[in-house]
């Protein structure tokens, strides 16, 4: 369910699932977050590295 809302068309949406992910901690996610760090919009990029980060 979690990462369905990942695939969202909404910018905000995915960018606050990368904080999400990140602040979770959630091992599962990763696949998604380096997936995230193709995506068309910076904000989500970053947030994506972010939580690749911690």
């Amino acid at each position: 369910m979690f990462l369905k809302i990942c695939d969202s068309h909404s910018v905000n949406v995915r960018r606050l699932s990368c904080s999400a992910i990140g602040k979770l901690q959630l091992k599962s996610a990763v696949p998604f977050l380096v997936d995230a760090l193709q995506d068309p919009k910076p904000q989500v990029r970053q947030y994506a590295i972010k939580a690749l980060i911690r």
